[in-house]
């Protein structure tokens, strides 16, 4: 008091317990209240198990990763096993081709197919043994004749066995200015062999 005035010191002091007040509610502001705080102990405590709870997450996704990799390798297993099946059934068909083909070319072999011969008749077998007697000179016991083609007049006729029927592809050529042809049955994959 060295101005003697009691005004300028209780401003003071009013200033300062302001000061106090306004640190007290920053600081209690920033302090959670009683409630806040049991809020937060709670949150504390449900941590841990929330922490439990994601390890079992995580474990039962690593669980079932593992359990999809296993169904991966035996899908994978089984694919592969699919795949040589597949390659055997493969080079099966293929044998069975191969022997089919075989067979074909075995029954075809004593196979003669004449084009534009005029043998129409009912008794066709007859009228190729005749043609061949006539016209190529070559007598022969035709085993089978039948008419493949009406319009391009093609019968295809066996012949009773090899030796003669290499007797009648040597002596076709003797059918040289008529409209007759005399060739040799081919199977399906010779012929698109002879066409390229």
């Amino acid at each position: 008091m060295p101005n003697g005035n009691p005004e300028p010191e209780k401003g003071h002091k009013l200033a300062i317990e302001e000061q106090d007040n306004q640190k007290r509610k920053r600081e209690t502001s920033f302090s959670p209240s009683p409630e806040g705080q049991r809020v937060q102990r709670k949150q504390k405590r449900e941590q841990p198990g929330d922490l439990d709870e994601v390890k079992n997450m995580f474990k039962t996704l690593m669980e079932e990763i593992a359990e999809m990799k296993r169904d991966q390798r035996a899908y994978q297993t089984e694919v592969t096993t699919l795949r040589e099946d597949n390659q055997r059934l493969t080079e099966r068909l293929e044998r069975v081709e191969q022997h089919l083909e075989q067979l074909e070319k075995a029954e075809r072999r004593n196979n003669i197919v004449i084009k534009g011969g005029k043998l129409q008749g009912s008794e066709i077998t007859a009228e190729v043994e005749e043609l061949l007697k006539n016209k190529v000179g070559i007598q022969t016991k035709i085993q089978d004749a039948r008419l493949v083609s009406e319009k391009y007049e093609i019968v295809v006729a066996k012949i009773e066995n090899w030796d003669t029927k290499k007797a009648i592809m040597k002596q076709k050529n003797k059918l040289k200015g008529s409209k007759t042809f005399i060739e040799d049955v081919y199977t399906k994959q010779e012929s698109e062999i002879q066409r390229k």
